[in-house]
């Protein structure tokens, strides 16, 4: 106890603090796994409508500090799990609710309330929060040491860069499952090497996580192509929506929910959109959006130009993101609202 007690004193006076390299962000996060093996609790948390990059590094995480041990929650809110099966992810998890206390807490691939949801209350009410995240550095989440890496293609890398000498420690199994996951949250963040944001480290990382017995190819088909037949119906009806703006230089389309209740689909369905419109020949900014409910619209927004930033169009609908992909909700009537979107894109990149 007098431990653990010391501990909290240390991290409650070095609150707030910004983690300017991954020594000083493993330090935090062993004083986080030494307090939960004195017997504090840990959780993890990550944004709403989890993807395959936050969700699967924290799936990763759990499993490398099991083998270790360490025993944590990860907590989940809204959004689908069908994608990340073959990490088990139904079993590795729980949702959320009021009750939950946590005295550690890990946020993963996100730094702001607006973006954690209900989990905020579990942030609050935590002795220590840590951050580790890739976004474009918004308000960071009081009280929490951070760790934000912009230039880093997705939250795995970090991860890796972090944890890798401690994978030569665990056994086979957790080795490969770790490497599983963060090649996860590599082909997701990087579409499959298709973006531009991918980086050397990527492709290093990647052949580093063969030795640990990962199967690209195997991950790359469960996590991007593997659909039901339904899904495909799903897509090509979307498709069809396609609308030019500015000569052909903005793409836009649309999923209904109509669309997704006849094909009894989820959000999850509609993941990774955008990527069926990429490379189209002349148009430099793709927008895309979803019907949520009545009246609210999630918004995607993409480019490969180099000297443009749709983070900036975003932001103006309280959303974020990166230069070259963000996202934001909106309510209200869509001809309106894809209006103003069309209007601020044209503003704030072709000004």
């Amino acid at each position: 106890m007098a431990m653990t007690k010391i501990m909290k004193m240390t991290m409650t006076t070095m609150n707030n603090k910004e983690l300017v390299n991954l020594e000083l962000l493993y330090q935090k996060l062993e004083v986080m796994l030494k307090a939960t093996q004195a017997g504090e609790s840990f959780g993890i948390v990550t944004h709403n409508n989890p993807d395959g990059d936050g969700l699967a590094v924290s799936l990763g995480l759990k499993r490398l500090f099991s083998a270790q041990g360490i025993t944590l929650d990860i907590i989940l809110q809204g959004g689908s799990l069908e994608r990340l099966a073959y990490l088990d992810v139904q079993n590795q998890t729980i949702k959320l609710t009021p009750e939950l206390k946590y005295e550690n807490i890990l946020v993963i691939d996100c730094h702001d309330y607006s973006r954690i949801g209900k989990a905020e209350a579990l942030v609050r009410k935590a002795d220590r929060v840590l951050v580790i995240d890739h976004h474009v550095k918004e308000e960071v989440i009081e009280n929490a040491d951070y760790y934000i890496d912009t230039a880093a293609s997705c939250v795995g890398v970090i991860v890796y860069n972090l944890l890798k000498k401690d994978l030569p420690k665990v056994d086979k199994a957790t080795q490969k499952y770790f490497a599983e996951a963060i090649y996860t949250s590599i082909i997701n963040d990087t579409n499959n090497f298709l973006n531009d944001n991918v980086r050397a480290e990527d492709f290093n990382i990647s052949a580093e996580l063969l030795q640990y017995g990962l199967i690209p190819s195997v991950i790359a088909v469960k996590l991007l192509h593997e659909k039901e037949v339904s899904e495909f119906k799903m897509i090509a009806e979307t498709l069809s929506t396609l609308k030019l703006y500015e000569d052909g230089k903005i793409l836009l389309f649309h999923t209904t929910k109509e669309s997704l209740d006849r094909h009894n689909l989820n959000d999850e369905a509609t993941a990774k959109m955008t990527q069926w419109v990429k490379g189209a020949i002349g148009v430099e900014v793709t927008l895309y959006y979803r019907e949520a409910s009545k009246n609210e619209y999630k918004f995607s927004i993409r480019t490969d130009m180099p000297n443009f930033n749709v983070q900036q169009v975003a932001k103006t609908f309280s959303g974020g993101g990166h230069e070259k992909a963000s996202g934001f909700t909106v309510k209200g009537n869509i001809t309106e609202i894809v209006s103003k979107v069309i209007e601020e894109i044209k503003s704030k990149i072709y000004g």
